[in-house]
């Protein structure tokens, strides 16, 4: 018979441990209340009408193992044994939500008798919930913004820093510090955030809180590389140089399929003017006197594959982009009095490195270093109406593209 005794002791001790642990302390001995006795909760910080008499005080707390032990199974077990005693009201006077201690709400309280039931419907009057005297007599000034409630009846205030699709990230301090915890969304029932509003806002757990759709419009200075071609004067090396300097501007939209990935559409433009007057060449033996000058655009459009960190604190955003789209290059200048331009189109890349500073929930103020590149293997020269097709050898390729530092501005949604 020694097995089977061990094997119920141990199973008796198991129920016991994962029970709420509850003290009592008895002051005056009173016929229990029926178990349907309406019983008041007050918090500490309340005023409570008299008169009423104290019959004792009860704690409800962790018993070492104890699972079931939520903010509203906790509230039950204070008014099951205010019952009891033939109180009809409860004074709590400590409450400890979950910690790196315990999973458990823990509470101290008092309880109370009132002869007269007019003073407790007096000091409930008016209350925002006539459906929970638990939410009507907590003082939700002193408790953390936010509240979650998991689907095993445990619930806590606390500061939630991030919901994803599969976790809640969530801080709480007491009186020994401050903790960060996490939760799985399939244990959550719900959470509320702002709890302690009046514009709180219930959201259902496993929805992520995100905005999905960006539109951001940029410009600032460019930089066009190159090196100008062997043997050329130094008067036009200069003023090649002129031209690599410009400035660019566009616009992108991009919609986000979860919180940190998207895609989208890019629009991009860079342009570079430069001009002399009265400069002089030798043609054809003969010097002649004119205009130099170029007008430089280069267009870039394409899809956008984007990664973005949103702080949830501050709500500013590190993001990394990339793509590949339609480049068109095309440089209408003048030569000594000769017109002409030259066009061509390829398949062009580009990479976004940028970081936003949230203005407001929905809009934000940034920085942003962008590179887009591509090769010219033909490339068309129009003259005097006439349009002349060039194709490039190798080491005759014309590189295009430019390098970036913008200011931007976006928009959420």
């Amino acid at each position: 018979m020694r097995t089977p005794i061990l094997f119920l002791t141990a199973v008796i001790f198991l129920v016991a441990s994962c029970s709420p642990r509850i003290s009592t302390n008895i002051i005056r001995n009173l016929p229990p209340q029926p178990m349907d006795t309406e019983i008041t909760i007050f918090n500490n910080q309340e005023q409570i009408p008299g008169p009423y008499e104290q019959l004792g005080t009860v704690s409800v707390g962790d018993a070492g193992m104890t699972v079931n032990c939520g903010y509203v199974v906790m509230l039950n077990l204070l008014k099951a044994e205010a019952r009891k005693m033939g109180g009809n009201a409860v004074k709590i006077t400590r409450h400890r939500p979950p910690d790196g201690f315990s999973s458990c709400h823990r509470f101290e309280a008092e309880v109370l008798l009132f002869q007269e039931t007019g003073n407790i419907a007096e000091a409930i009057t008016g209350s925002e919930d006539s459906n929970s005297d638990v939410q009507a007599r907590v003082d939700r000034s002193t408790l953390p913004p936010d509240l979650i409630v998991f689907h095993n009846g445990d619930s806590i205030y606390c500061e939630i820093d991030k919901v994803t699709s599969s976790l809640i990230l969530y801080s709480f301090s007491n009186e020994v510090g401050t903790f960060n915890s996490k939760a799985p969304v399939d244990g959550v029932q719900f959470y509320v955030m702002n709890f302690n509003r009046p514009e709180r806002a219930v959201a259902e757990a496993g929805k992520e809180k995100y905005s999905p759709v960006s539109i951001s419009f940029h410009g600032g200075y460019s930089y066009m590389p190159g090196e100008a071609a062997d043997g050329a004067s130094s008067f036009y090396k200069e003023y090649l140089t002129s031209l690599k300097h410009g400035w660019s501007g566009g616009a992108d939209i991009t919609f986000f399929i979860q919180e940190t990935w998207g895609f989208g559409l890019k629009y991009n433009q860079f342009f570079s003017n430069g001009f002399y007057g009265n400069v002089s060449a030798n043609i054809g033996g003969s010097t002649v006197y004119g205009d130099l000058s170029n007008k430089i655009r280069s267009k870039f459009i394409g899809p956008t594959f984007t990664y973005r960190k949103v702080a949830q604190k501050s709500g500013n955003t590190f993001y990394f982009g990339y793509g590949f789209g339609y480049l068109d290059y095309s440089d209408d200048g003048e030569l000594i009095n000769q017109k002409y331009q030259l066009s061509g189109s390829t398949l062009g890349t580009y990479l976004d490195l940028g970081y936003d500073f949230a203005v407001s929930e929905n809009i934000a103020l940034g920085l942003k270093l962008s590179g887009m590149m591509g090769t010219l293997s033909t490339i068309q020269e129009r003259v005097n109406g006439i349009t002349t097709t060039y194709t490039l050898e190798a080491d005759q390729r014309l590189s295009t593209g430019n390098f970036d530092a913008s200011f931007c501005l976006k928009f959420n949604f």
